[in-house]
């Protein structure tokens, strides 16, 4: 859960980055490093987050960020979800690392959390 203060602080960094880069109508996002009591910004990409980030948020607001996105291109509005907000959880594993623990012990042990 975000606190109203880190919330405060992202607002206050996002827009100046958006506005100075001429993000508009277009996937952008900025990934933070937490210092202590302060966020430093360590990489601004002109695209969607990787990975399964996009599957995540279209089914934790139950949306098409895809088809929200054409939306926009086309002057059409954002068409927002009335469905319940859900939870949406993805994990990933390099290939390349050793883990404490292994997959199958993981699912094991958390099996009821599912």
């Amino acid at each position: 859960m975000y606190s109203r203060r880190w919330i405060q602080n992202f607002v206050l960094m996002e827009k100046p980055s958006s506005k100075h880069f001429g993000m508009k109508e277009r996937f952008f996002h900025i990934e933070f490093f937490r210092k202590d009591d302060d966020y430093i910004a360590i990489e601004y990409n002109n695209r969607p987050a990787g990975g399964f980030t996009i599957d995540v948020y279209n089914f934790a607001h139950s949306i098409d960020l895809y088809r929200g996105y054409a939306n926009i291109v086309a002057g059409e509005p954002f068409l927002e979800s009335d469905m319940e907000l859900l939870f949406c959880l993805a994990t990933s594993r390099r290939a390349s690392s050793h883990y404490a623990y292994s997959e199958a012990e993981l699912l094991e042990k958390y099996r009821d959390n599912f």
